[in-house]
């Protein structure tokens, strides 16, 4: 089992550099930030894995790390030149004194959770920037990025998880999820495609994802055992993402259900929830349709 963590930028202002600085959330939760004039050397964000909520009011962005294992951390943003920015990690001891610091110029590296830390602070540092847009932030077990491809397809809202050199796994997962407002985790396992919607307020990226998942799946050359899951937080997903699990397992003939509570619910209730997961079934096919049907010079 490995361990895979994407860390947003977050919103909280009192962990930006904020002197002067023109900072805008944009789509995805990505930000827009440019401070020319800030000092070389100085934190534009700094993220905490432990926080006094009583002082601070606020909860810790990092995921919790075990001592003594070796991690890899990387920072997905894109910037107006290639030395704008630099990688600082402190860990602290339980006294909250700082027992070591590491430096990456090149946005990535590999560390080891040191035995005596109880806790670290991630900061992104100026070297010589104008602008950036950070997208995420990610930590990981060491050696999950070469064992596995991840892709993040912002537009869908979605995180496809594929493994590297294990030729074409027999079992695939579909899981559900609330998008976190801070911190995605996800634990994967070998010989498994993951597919992770991360569901939000808006049901716009509803059914391209599922038509993706679906024509991923579809033309996948074998069938494939299919299993969808329900997520973290997934009862506070609107209608459309919680109808999804069973619409996209009335399209998928090796698909199953797991973990989806069984309930007594009024009849009327029930027979209106079945045909709205058919309706969006049937939505998910007539999207797919349409897309072979288009001229291939206008396909997206």
């Amino acid at each position: 089992m490995k361990n895979f963590y994407m860390i947003k930028w977050g919103a909280d202002f009192n962990d930006n550099y904020n002197y002067g600085a023109d900072i805008r959330f944009v789509e995805s939760d990505y930000v827009r930030f440019s401070s020319p004039l800030m000092p070389s050397g100085t934190a534009i964000k700094t993220w905490h894995s432990r926080t006094e909520y009583h002082e601070s009011r606020k909860s810790p962005m990092l995921p919790l790390l075990e001592n003594g294992q070796a991690y890899e951390i990387q920072v997905n943003a894109e910037f107006d030149n290639e030395d704008a920015v630099q990688i600082e990690i402190e860990f602290f001891d339980i006294n909250n004194d700082v027992i070591d610091k590491l430096y990456f110029q090149n946005l990535k590296g590999h560390f080891t959770y040191p035995d005596n830390a109880m806790s670290y602070k991630v900061q992104l540092v100026n070297k010589k920037h104008q602008y950036m847009l950070f997208k995420y932030l990610t930590i990981s077990d060491a050696g999950l990025t070469e064992n596995f491809n991840i892709q993040y397809l912002e537009k869908l809202n979605l995180i496809r998880v594929s493994e590297n050199h294990a030729g074409n796994p027999s079992t695939s997962e579909i899981v559900v999820l609330k998008n976190a407002k801070y911190v995605t985790s996800l634990t994967l396992s070998g010989h498994i495609n993951y597919y992770f919607l991360l569901g939000n307020t808006t049901e716009a990226s509803v059914l391209p994802a599922a038509v993706y998942i679906y024509d991923q799946l579809r033309h996948s050359g074998r069938q494939n055992l299919v299993t969808i899951m329900r997520g973290p937080c997934f009862n506070s997903l609107t209608q459309s993402y919680k109808y999804l699990p069973e619409g996209l397992a009335i399209l998928l003939p090796t698909a199953r259900l797991s973990n989806t509570p069984k309930k007594p619910v009024k009849q009327i209730s029930e027979l209106k929830r079945k045909l709205q997961v058919n309706e969006l079934a049937y939505s998910i096919l007539e999207k797919v349709a349409l897309e072979k049907n288009k001229p291939s010079s206008v396909r997206k």
